[in-house]
């Protein structure tokens, strides 16, 4: 499994998800070094792996050179239950939380989103999201799946609508992804008019329909809204906001595979199609929980007694805390939040965290 740190985040944080996550190691080089300083963790330093010779130079480095790691521990045979990755959230106590995806629940996702959009070898993907931003994940391995190329961004490229639209452009860009908010930033920048691609996808807020409308006026591509917490293996539901979608507000759609959507009641009865209710997922892509907080695993996973009547077998689900309500035909549209969780740019952010950050100061 492998945990993403944010360089650019408070070393302060950084030393608390590394006490609470305790990696068995963390991947170093000169500059990130520092970052460690007091953390009880070993490290490997990848700076001699990747060395390149002076200009001019005949002399090769080969990773061949360094001291193999590989060599020295024996690598684990990987099951579909073991995690895959850990990524940390903001959280409601003020400290930040990790969630544990299993292989299991991240491929399902991976495997969907390939046979759903019929991505294959000639596709180019464009990676440009934080790694510690779930929508990562399939950024990286998606291409590997399809055996589509990678484009990977430049570090801030993803802040610079001028430079991303130029980026676009030049590698010729097939499917990239977009927050909402990025993306109004995105259609008024002039660099980005008469762009042509396959897909653009749409998650980590909601997707207002007068953007959706904004974008085919501007941009030759398919439009995709996506759902889905870091609890969820990134995105448990889609939406086709084509050029022809007339909703409003634009849906989170319908259920990825093996995935449950359930929109209950204060007492977790299911609620009838145009009532506002809480949303919970189930289903293959539930993560496994949080690290060290079985606490807040316990508050959020909870167990159904059954949500089929004629077949009634308990059943994992995730309280989102988001308001949802069921269309007539079957797609969920999201209504809102139900506590005081908010978003920026689609990253999660507790204001607990914030908080408890304003009360360690007289």
């Amino acid at each position: 499994a492998y945990l993403p740190l944010d360089i650019e985040q408070p070393a302060a944080r950084i030393q608390r998800i590394l006490a609470a996550a305790q990696p068995r190691a963390v991947v170093v080089n000169e500059t990130t070094r520092t970052l460690l300083e007091g953390a009880e963790v070993a490290s490997v330093d990848v700076s001699a792996l990747f060395a390149l010779p002076h200009p001019g130079s005949s002399a090769t480095r080969t990773p061949q050179d360094a001291t193999d790691p590989r060599s020295a521990i024996p690598l684990p045979t990987v099951q579909p239950a073991d995690p895959a990755y850990v990524i940390y959230t903001s959280g409601s106590t003020g400290e930040p939380k990790g969630v544990v995806v299993s292989h299991r629940a991240i491929v399902n996702r991976l495997l969907w989103m390939r046979e759903h959009y019929g991505f294959g070898p000639d596709e180019r993907f464009l990676q440009k999201t934080a790694y510690t931003f779930d929508v990562s994940v399939w950024e990286l391995f998606l291409p590997m799946l399809c055996g589509g190329t990678l484009v990977v961004a430049e570090p801030d490229v993803h802040k610079d609508p001028q430079a991303l639209a130029a980026l676009i452009r030049r590698e010729r860009v097939d499917v990239v992804h977009f927050v909402p908010s990025m993306l109004a930033a995105f259609l008024d920048e002039p660099g980005s008019e008469g762009l042509r691609m396959q897909a653009v996808f749409c998650s980590g807020e909601a997707l207002p329909a007068q953007m959706r409308d904004r974008f085919h006026a501007r941009i030759d591509s398919a439009l995709h809204n996506l759902y889905g917490p870091t609890e969820a293996a990134v995105d448990v539901s889609y939406w086709a906001a084509s050029r022809d979608d007339r909703s409003d507000p634009v849906p989170i759609g319908f259920p990825v595979w093996n995935t449950g959507l359930y929109i209950l009641d204060e007492c977790l009865r299911p609620v009838a199609p145009g009532v506002t209710g809480t949303l919970y997922l189930g289903g293959r892509q539930l993560a496994d929980g949080y690290v060290g907080r079985p606490d807040l695993a316990e508050a959020r996973f909870i167990t159904h007694p059954g949500l089929d009547p004629d077949h009634p077998e308990p059943v994992r689900l995730y309280d989102t805390g988001d308001l949802a309500r069921w269309r007539a035909d079957g797609a969920v549209e999201y209504r809102g939040r139900i506590d005081h969780q908010v978003k920026l740019r689609g990253q999660r952010i507790e204001l607990g965290e914030i908080e408890a950050a304003f009360e360690t100061h007289p």
